[in-house]
């Protein structure tokens, strides 16, 4: 049993969250329950990105939640190439989240997997924003790491 099946006033609090300005577009914060993507409400750029860094907003067509591990299915597609940094659920509260194995796949079949927070409470045609980076990126960061 979790605390917040014991108190659900617990699920219902906000917890807020902050943005690494290296992975999300400056100007990404909380706003409530709402997430802004440089400064413009992610639920409106649902199928569409805010320019700047990769950013994909869409929305949640399947979860399943299977231990540690979480798959997602988008009804988006999601560029090639491209690793998963971030996630953020605008409209989902963060009480309760716990670090997760996430798996997401978009429409179109690609696939992308990252140990992110996700939330105790998901629904179907939640919207979600997936912060993206690039293999040349990843493989940058990872030889300034070695040196």
């Amino acid at each position: 049993m979790t605390l917040t099946e014991i108190l659900p006033s617990l699920a219902r609090a906000g917890v807020a969250r902050s943005f690494d300005t290296a992975i999300w577009p400056e100007g990404t914060v909380m706003d409530g329950d709402e997430v802004l993507i440089a400064g413009i409400p992610a639920g409106t750029l649902v199928g569409r990105a805010p320019s700047g860094r990769p950013v994909v907003v869409t929305r949640v067509a399947r979860l399943v939640r299977s231990g540690p591990v979480v798959l997602c299915d988008v009804d988006g597609p999601i560029p090639a190439h491209c690793t998963l940094r971030d996630v953020a659920w605008p409209g989902a509260r963060l009480a309760g989240a716990r670090m997760r194995q996430l798996l997401v796949r978009g429409a179109d079949g690609a696939r992308l997997a990252a140990r992110v927070e996700v939330p105790a409470d998901v629904p179907l045609d939640a919207i979600v924003a997936l912060a993206l980076g690039t293999h040349h990126a990843r493989l940058e960061q990872r030889t300034r790491a070695a040196s």
